[in-house]
């Protein structure tokens, strides 16, 4: 089950219009464990919106074991026309549409973080955390769990995927 997270911080669930606190997003994950401990949960976290630092990332990996879930996805914040948080961010300026429409631009989407050193930091700060959660002995008990036989096949890719070897 895929679950909108987006956040466990305060200020950026309300940049994204979200009317729920991280207590809220607690309680859920301990109703659903309750009701169905069987369940694969995929939390998917938001980052890098304008009130945020790089740094902020790193603390996904704990809330995402603090809610017991079996994966996080992380995804930089992608601004588009006509939701509120681009006009906050751009106002009614047809920015994004220019970006699309440029040829030079390797880059079409409309990051919400504009400086391009504080992207590249963020993205760092993703790979970090999902170090941080995939390496984890709290993932490697879940995965266990989940996947049994198949866990050293799987381990080994995750391994892989973050240039370690064993």
């Amino acid at each position: 089950m895929n679950v909108g997270v987006e956040s466990c911080y305060e200020d950026s669930l309300q940049f994204l219009g979200k009317h729920i606190h991280t207590g809220v997003i607690e309680q859920a994950f301990e109703n659903l464990w309750e009701a169905a401990p069987e369940i694969v949960s995929w939390s998917t976290f938001i980052v890098a919106g304008p009130n945020s630092e790089p740094e902020d990332v790193y603390g996904l990996a704990d809330f995402g074991k603090r809610i017991n879930t079996t994966y996080i996805q992380i995804c930089p914040l992608v601004l588009y026309p006509g939701t509120r948080s681009y006009e906050q961010v751009f106002g009614k300026s047809p920015v994004w549409l220019a970006a699309l429409l440029d040829p030079d631009n390797p880059d079409p989407y409309q990051w919400a973080e504009q400086d391009q050193e504080k992207l590249n930091r963020t993205k760092q700060a993703i790979e970090r955390t999902y170090g941080d959660f995939y390496l984890s002995t709290y993932w490697e008990q879940k995965a266990r769990m989940q996947y049994g036989s198949r866990y050293d096949e799987v381990r080994s890719k995750i391994l892989d995927r973050f240039g370690i070897h064993e």
